[in-house]
């Protein structure tokens, strides 16, 4: 979501100081209030009378609900919506926890198909709770599998409103951990086509946090369309496909934030608020959302969003950027999710004096002439009385006590066509280069005449001056010229040139793609009997040799565009592409046996990319007894003859060794997803699903109601013979 600023050591955002002291007091004894809050967003009027704050204070020091979506794109999603109105409905239906009573899970009004579910407990409550046991197991299992998401219910707000199509180009700028994301990769596969038309480039700044994008968006929702880059947002590079600028339809444009919509889940909040936060991020969001203007395409959509109450993060950052920005307009889509309840933007705000405990309005900017402070404050913090005429009422304002959720901010934007407005941006980013050499060498002097004044300082004040600042980070003077003159916003969103700036180097593994009369590629071919439809041309692999060793991905030929236009360095690529082919190096294969014809298998995240492509000759088709027979097996390996149906046996003894794709179908009467197939290797005497622990667990839960996987039945007979052999002593 909008993500709460994380706070790093020296206390430090990119407009100075931050308040925030170190705690160690436990999340259970943490405070639920804070004078300095409460007197901040009283004095703001977010609503309209002290009747409705009592109700919002109230409802902010109350558990968050639990809520999850299902993935609308998986063509198990009717079955999952079943299993929970048929089967966790009435299981959950007279839950007492504490002597209150829960009501059962229920689909969220204003989500889209019903796919959203809301369930009136907190997070611990449902973990801990044995009444919930067997539901947080189902939660839990099929999160892993990317079929359900959990997520904060105004969380899901943002993407919606971006309105995604598949063909549509979509950046996700600030993206980590990944939830909007993967609603993201949902609209771009919306379609029936197995690889859309469309792109999404998911970013964020953080390289640990990129990691956890990669998982939550591609390890759940496998896209050969997608690719997360690892940039700070801000100054994220100008990239080319076909020799042009690549421009976005769609941009998600969720900054960093103070958080304190999230004060139900978060806290900490409660005892680290001050006024401060607000002021410290402006400058930040300020430049996040202008560059990500400055990358979107003349009649193109975005939205500006934060987990924040806070106007000086929200409104201020969207009447200053209009101002820079003529060309974008806010949209109205109060017609938008009907049932979904809000408040308009706000047109006027207060800018309060930034010490903790001192909630003294400053009128303005000059009003600041000879404060210690002025330096962290930004002249476009104060409303300029035009926001009427902006239209910042169609900014949506969610409150926690509307609909029992988080509290959020969005805004949707849209930019004007026209060829007056394309040339501007093909000369923005032409003159990006010149801008951005000028910038760097103007920050490196500064830097190296701030090193040379603090060299003879005492150790307290180096150490201080010498620690690293995170990738967000920038110096306080460059944000002061900012919030004095405006004019000077827009020349820093321009393109950066990746050599000069500050950006650690980039040292993942580059991709490669392979060329398709790669020896392994065609013995790979052959041996599937894969048809001449699959686009082999988008085949990569990681390493800058181009050797396909270990892995082999498929992307769409929209990503291959782009990887091959921009470099490695200036792309900084985490990762991208559905894994198609695994090798199996291991010594108990060889190919100098004819049973084992290729080293190669396909892995389980790429079944469903191959299977249509696939001959019928490592094709298998079984019934739903011979998928729980192999899921159940203690054995994972269980040989020919110990499979009980002989007709199965037979087509897998007929198969021949190596991998294959199991594909299963089930009887009338038994609710089998759709198209549902499998990896599966086959060696000389036994047979296995390629298939993790956990997305077995998830089979087994979904089509029996009960884990049957043979780690569970391991455990369980394990714990039989030691009780039996108890008996015998």
């Amino acid at each position: 979501m909008g993500k709460p600023r994380k706070q790093i050591r020296n206390n430090t955002s990119s407009n100075g100081p931050i308040s925030v002291k170190p705690s160690t007091q436990r999340w259970d004894v943490l405070p639920e209030t804070n004078e300095a809050f409460v007197n901040y967003y009283k004095s703001q009027g977010i609503v309209a009378d002290d009747k409705e704050w009592d109700e919002l204070f109230a409802v902010l020091r109350t558990d968050l609900p639990t809520t999850f979506r299902i993935t609308g794109t998986k063509k198990n999603a009717v079955e999952l919506s079943r299993i929970l109105k048929e089967t966790y409905v009435p299981y959950l239906s007279n839950v007492e926890i504490n002597g209150e009573s829960i009501p059962p899970p229920a689909q969220l009004p204003w989500y889209p198909k019903g796919l959203a579910w809301e369930l009136r407990a907190s997070k611990h409550v449902v973990r801990k709770s044995p009444e919930f046991k067997k539901f947080q197991n189902f939660l839990v299992y099929e999160t892993e599998a990317g079929n359900i998401s959990r997520q904060e219910a105004v969380s899901m707000v943002p993407t919606l409103l971006l309105d995604v199509q598949p063909q549509h180009f979509v950046f996700d700028a600030c993206a980590a951990p990944g939830s909007k994301t993967a609603q993201l990769v949902e609209s771009i596969h919306s379609s029936k086509s197995l690889i859309p038309p469309g792109l999404l480039i998911a970013n964020d700044s953080d390289y640990k946090r990129s990691h956890l994008l990669v998982h939550q968006s591609l390890r759940r929702l496998p896209s050969p369309s997608t690719m997360i880059t690892n940039h700070d947002a801000s100054m994220y590079p100008s990239l080319k496909i076909d020799g042009k600028p690549l421009l976005f339809d769609r941009i998600l444009c969720d900054v960093p934030c103070s958080g304190d919509g999230t004060l139900r889940k978060n806290g900490g909040i409660w005892r680290d608020w001050t006024p401060a936060n607000g002021v410290g991020l402006h400058g930040l969001q300020m430049r996040i959302l202008s560059r990500c203007i400055a990358l979107l395409k003349p009649g193109g959509r975005m939205v500006y969003s934060t987990c924040s109450l806070n106007p000086l993060e929200n409104e201020a950052v969207l009447s200053a950027t209009l101002n820079l920005h003529p060309e974008m307009t806010l949209v109205d889509v109060s017609d938008k999710l009907p049932e979904l309840k809000r408040r308009p933007g706000m047109t006027t705000w207060k800018v309060m004096n930034r010490t903790l405990g001192k909630n003294d309005e400053v009128k303005s900017y000059d009003d600041l002439e000879g404060d210690e402070n002025k330096a962290r404050y930004s002249a476009t913090l104060w409303p300029d009385g035009k926001e009427q005429a902006k239209g910042l009422e169609r900014c949506l304002r969610i409150y926690p006590h509307l609909q029992n959720t988080g509290g959020f901010f969005v805004a949707v934007l849209v930019k004007a066509k026209g060829p007056d407005v394309k040339e501007e941006v093909s000369g923005d980013l032409q003159a990006a280069e010149t801008s951005a050499a000028k910038r760097s060498a103007e920050e490196l002097a500064a830097k190296k005449n701030k090193k040379a004044k603090t060299s003879k300082k005492a150790d307290s004040s180096a150490d201080v001056d010498s620690k690293p600042k995170t990738e967000n980070s920038t110096d306080e003077k460059k944000d002061v010229k900012v919030a004095v003159e405006p004019e000077v916003v827009k020349e820093n969103v321009e393109d950066v040139d990746v050599k000069k700036t500050n950006q650690r180097h980039f040292k993942e593994d580059p991709y490669t793609y392979l060329k398709s009369d790669n020896q392994e590629v065609k013995d790979c071919f052959k041996f599937f009997a894969i048809k001449s439809t699959f686009p082999v041309d988008n085949l990569l692999v990681r390493n800058a040799s181009g050797a396909a060793s270990r892995t082999i991905y498929m992307t769409s030929s929209i990503v291959r565009k782009v990887i091959e236009s921009n470099t490695h360095d200036r792309l900084r690529l985490m990762n991208c592409g559905v894994k198609i082919f695994g090798k199996d190096n291991s010594n108990s294969v060889t190919t100098d046996e004819p049973s084992y014809g290729c080293r190669w298998r396909i892995v389980s995240d790429g079944v469903e990319f191959c299977k249509p492509f696939m001959g019928s000759s490592r094709l298998v088709k079984s019934g739903l007894k011979n998928l729980k027979q192999l899921i159940s097996n203690p054995d994972q390996y269980p040989l020919f003859e110990d499979l009980e149906d002989e007709t199965f046996k037979k087509a897998v003894q007929k198969i021949g060794a190596g991998s294959c794709v199991m594909e299963v179908i089930g009887d009338k009467d038994e609710h089998v997803p759709k198209d549902l197939v499998v990896a599966m290797w086959i060696s000389k005497a036994s047979v296995n699903l390629m298939v993790d622990k956990k997305e077995r667990r998830v089979l087994s839960m979904r089509l029996w109601g009960e884990d049957l996987t043979s780690t569970k039945n391991a455990k369980g007979k394990k714990k039989q013979k030691e009780d039996k052999e108890e008996q015998e002593e």
